[in-house]
C-alpha cells in the first residue's frame, strides 16, 4: 500500500509523462543603437521572428517601381516615375505597361498614387496637375477631379478608402493648419475632415508638416493605412470612416522636429532633429500591415508585421541581402499573406513564400 507522499509523487510523475511539452518560443533578436541628436535617439527593442521566407523565383527587371501592391498570388503592379507608367507583372514576371507621360489631358506628369479598379480601368492622382483621374488601360481619361481650387485644397498625399469612390487626402487648411480629409468622388466634395493634431497628437507644433508626415497610403478590403517614412507610427482608417486610429511601431521612432535655418539670401535650409530613419516601404494584406525597416544588422533588413483591426505587433521576418549585396527596397504581400514580392536595389525582382515558423508542441512522450 502506497503512503500518501509516495502516491502524490507518483501522480505528479504520471501527469508530467502524459502532458505534451510546452510550446517553444519564437526566436528573438534585440536591436540596440544610438543616433546623434539633441537629445540622442536611442533604440533598444526586441523583435519576435514569427515568420520566414523561402525563394520561389527571381528575375532581373529594367524598370524601377516606386510603389508595389499585389492583385493576387501571382499578379503584381507597380509604378515607374521616369516613364509615368503603371507596370503589371504576370506569373512569370512578364511585363505589361500602360500610362503615358506628358502635359495633355490623357497624360500623366507626376503620378503619386494609383489603384486598379477593374481589368480595364484605373485611378491615378497626378501631383503636378493636382488631378485625380479615372483612366482606361488605353490611356483615355474617363472622369477627373481637380484639386487646389476655390473649394478644394491642394493635396500633398492621397490614397483610396475601403469605401467605394472615396479617397483620403492630407492637405493644408484655410487656417494654415494641416488636416486629413475624406473626398467623395461621386459627389465631388469633401465629406469629413480631421485636424492633424487631433488624430496625431504625437506631432505637436512643428514646421513643415508635409515633410514631417511624409509617407504613403495602402488599402485592403476593409482598411486604409498610412505609414510614415520618418516615424514609428501608422494610421488605420476603417470603411465606416470613424476617427483614424494611430498606432506605434515596435521601434517607437519619434516624429522628427523640422528645423528651418535662415540662409544669407533670405531662403531657408531644412533639417530634422534627430536625423530621421527612413521606413522606405510598406504593404498590406487583407489582415496585416508589413513595414520594411532598416533598423537591423548590416546584411539584412526586417519586416515588422501588425494586425490591422487592433494595430498590435504580430511578429517579424528577416529579409537578407542578395548574394551580391543588393538590399531590399520595395515590398508587396499577397492578399492572403502567402507570398512576398521584393524589389532589390539593382532591380532584381523576387517572389518568396511567406510562412509562419512552426512552434507546435512536441508530440507526447
Amino acid at each position: 500500500m502506497l503512503t500518501q507522499p509516495t502516491a502524490l509523487l507518483l501522480a505528479i510523475a504520471l501527469s508530467m509523462a502524459c502532458t505534451p511539452r510546452q510550446e517553444s518560443a519564437y526566436p528573438t533578436q534585440t536591436f540596440k543603437k544610438t543616433l546623434k541628436g539633441t537629445p540622442p535617439l536611442t533604440y533598444d527593442f526586441t523583435r519576435t521572428l514569427t515568420h520566414r521566407i523561402t525563394p520561389v523565383k527571381q528575375a532581373q527587371t529594367e524598370l524601377r517601381s516606386t510603389y508595389f501592391y499585389c492583385l493576387n498570388d501571382s499578379a503584381l503592379v507597380g509604378y515607374n516615375l521616369r516613364l509615368q507608367n503603371i507596370l503589371c507583372y504576370g506569373q512569370q514576371f512578364n511585363l505589361v505597361t500602360f500610362g503615358q507621360r506628358g502635359p495633355g489631358p490623357n497624360e500623366i506628369e507626376s503620378g503619386y498614387y494609383f489603384r486598379l479598379q477593374s481589368d480595364s480601368v484605373y485611378w491615378i492622382f497626378d501631383l503636378a496637375k493636382q488631378r485625380l483621374g479615372k483612366f482606361t488601360y488605353t490611356n483615355q481619361l474617363l472622369d477627373y477631379q481637380k484639386f487646389n481650387t476655390a473649394h478644394i485644397p491642394l493635396v500633398d498625399y492621397m490614397g483610396m478608402s475601403p469605401r467605394e469612390n472615396s479617397f483620403l487626402i492630407f492637405h493644408t487648411t484655410d487656417t494654415g493648419s494641416y488636416a486629413l480629409s475624406i473626398f467623395d468622388f461621386s459627389g465631388k466634395r469633401i465629406v469629413k475632415t480631421w485636424d492633424i493634431n487631433a488624430i496625431i497628437p504625437q506631432i505637436g507644433e512643428k514646421y513643415d508638416y508635409e515633410m514631417v508626415i511624409e509617407g504613403e497610403f495602402h488599402k485592403s478590403d476593409s482598411f486604409a493605412v498610412y505609414h510614415f517614412y520618418k516615424a514609428g507610427y501608422f494610421l488605420v482608417i476603417d470603411s465606416k470612416h470613424e476617427k483614424p486610429e494611430i498606432y506605434p511601431t515596435i521601434d517607437k521612432t519619434k516624429f522628427p522636429v523640422s528645423i528651418k535655418t535662415p540662409q544669407g539670401d533670405g531662403s531657408y535650409s531644412i533639417s530634422t532633429n534627430p536625423p530621421y530613419i527612413l521606413f522606405e516601404s510598406a504593404t498590406v494584406s487583407n489582415k496585416y500591415l508589413y513595414i520594411l525597416s532598416s533598423l537591423q544588422s548590416h546584411n539584412k533588413k526586417a519586416i515588422d508585421i501588425y494586425d490591422l483591426p487592433t494595430g498590435t505587433y504580430v511578429g517579424s521576418v528577416n529579409v537578407p541581402n542578395l548574394a551580391d549585396g543588393q538590399r531590399p527596397e520595395i515590398i508587396a504581400v499577397s492578399p492572403g499573406d502567402d507570398y512576398l514580392f521584393i524589389q532589390f536595389e539593382d532591380l532584381v525582382l523576387g517572389k518568396f513564400r511567406l510562412r509562419k515558423i512552426n512552434t507546435a508542441p512536441s508530440p507526447p512522450m
